[in-house]
């Protein structure tokens, strides 16, 4: 909800979270795939419970989606071309 209000674009999420014992420790994941204008943002995060792992993605996603929507801001690149008629 909080990603939705940056920018209504923003219009699926899927969260996972899973049980992964390849290593202890970081056995709990949570994974969120954001879809904002026709791209996908995917961040996972492993650690020894759930609310951190989901915590450390959101954290991260957060930046990803600020990052992305500068981005988006941004003036395209102009391409000039010479062609002869």
């Amino acid at each position: 909800m909080k990603f939705y209000h940056r920018d209504n674009e923003i219009y699926g999420a899927e969260v996972i979270l899973r049980n992964q014992e390849l290593s202890p420790g970081n056995d709990h994941i949570c994974e969120i795939t954001l879809s904002i204008y026709g791209e996908i943002l995917m961040v996972h995060r492993g650690t020894d419970n759930y609310l951190q792992a989901a915590r450390d993605v959101l954290k991260e996603l957060s930046l990803k989606v600020d990052e992305f929507l500068q981005r988006q801001k941004e003036p395209p690149d102009q391409i000039t071309s010479t062609v002869k008629v």
